[in-house]
């Protein structure tokens, strides 16, 4: 209870959001309650700095673009392909009971070279969705993007993503589920400057979430039988 006081106490910067480590509170997290998606709490880490990359930059094999600040869908990052070199921290688990929608990503945004700070939705930059504090390389779906600049616009007030893209083994640290959406980028952790945790997870059901979890602090809404986005994902 004491952490999500802390939470809704963070300040804010000039663009609305939460101060710290990606702009939506999530300075760092700590385990909820471990249910199906396992939970993750904002706290503020004033002392939070950008790391130095942590290797060369890797040759493109092609882009993912949102919606973006002007609303036109060209906002784009490059992509990287997947690599064993990478190591145990980006091994998928095996689709759940052989369903598709849980198919690994084959290609990641590599978080070291990517501005943390592009408008990724009028309301919603990069770094609000994926930290490379948590993990080098990151997936977030265009349509989680817009899914949420959509909650943020019809709620009338700020939304403040406390969570987005996990790796497995960052999953892991934070208590999720072994299947949780968050790795496969169509998912947040969120709660609402307007909304009461109830509205906001009926607002998420209003824009067609498959799944809305509610917890203390937070509730998390996702997408996870949209289709999957093929920047990141290899289909068939």
């Amino acid at each position: 209870m004491i952490l999500v006081l802390l939470g809704c106490a963070q300040p804010l910067d000039d663009t609305g959001r939460r101060a710290g480590p990606g702009g939506g509170g999530g300075g760092g997290e700590v385990p909820d309650d471990q249910t199906e998606e396992g939970g993750d709490l904002p706290f503020f880490d004033s002392d939070w700095q950008r790391g130095e990359p942590s290797g060369p930059q890797e040759e493109p094999t092609g882009q993912v673009c949102y919606l973006g600040a002007d609303r036109a869908g060209t906002t784009c990052l490059d992509v990287v392909d997947w690599s064993a070199a990478w190591g145990s921290d980006w091994d998928w688990p095996e689709p759940l009971d052989g369903d598709p929608a849980y198919t690994a990503p084959s290609r990641f945004v590599d978080l070291d070279y990517a501005d943390a700070e592009l408008a990724l939705a009028p309301n919603f930059v990069l770094e609000e969705f994926m930290q490379a504090w948590k993990g080098r390389y990151g997936v977030i779906q265009p349509h989680l993007v817009q899914s949420i600049q959509d909650l943020r616009e019809l709620s009338g007030g700020a939304i403040y993503v406390n969570s987005g893209f996990r790796n497995p083994a960052y999953n892991e640290s934070v208590g999720g589920a072994t299947w949780s959406r968050h790795q496969y980028g169509d998912a947040v952790d969120m709660d609402s400057a307007v909304l009461s945790l109830t509205e906001l997870g009926e607002l998420c059901d209003a824009l067609g979430a498959d799944y809305v979890g509610y917890y203390s602090g937070h509730v998390h809404c996702d997408w996870r039988y949209s289709e999957l986005e093929p920047a990141f994902f290899d289909l068939d």
